[in-house]
């Protein structure tokens, strides 16, 4: 993508004019992160989705840090385990749940004939 010691001003720019497919939101993300998080560190992916930042963010911690994965969709939760396998990533933690300030449960709707 880019080099990691990139500044952001420059990662920013870099992908406003070299970025075809439309991921400039995702590598912002991704160069705020890397430019934080650190090795042993312990990260939460909230609603990661199929792991866009779980492996980026688990290369980032290293083999001392920890990353949470939390998806609340079950497919894409098991989809986030094929990819993440515990005996390859044992410092990715998946869990299949949603995240909220209150215990409880909720229901919610999501389109199933969109590809993933």
């Amino acid at each position: 993508m880019y080099p990691r010691d990139l500044a952001m001003r420059d990662a920013l720019d870099y992908e406003f004019l070299y970025n075809k497919r439309g991921g400039f939101f995702e590598t912002v993300i991704t160069a705020l992160y890397r430019g934080v998080v650190r090795e042993g560190d312990a990260v939460l992916d909230g609603g990661a989705h199929i792991g866009t930042h779980t492996g980026p963010l688990a290369r980032c911690v290293g083999p001392s840090g920890k990353v949470v994965a939390v998806e609340a969709l079950p497919h894409l939760a098991e989809k986030l385990r094929e990819k993440f396998p515990w005996a390859k990533f044992p410092n990715v933690d998946i869990k299949s749940c949603a995240i909220s300030s209150s215990p409880g449960s909720t229901s919610f709707n999501w389109v199933t004939n969109k590809e993933e």
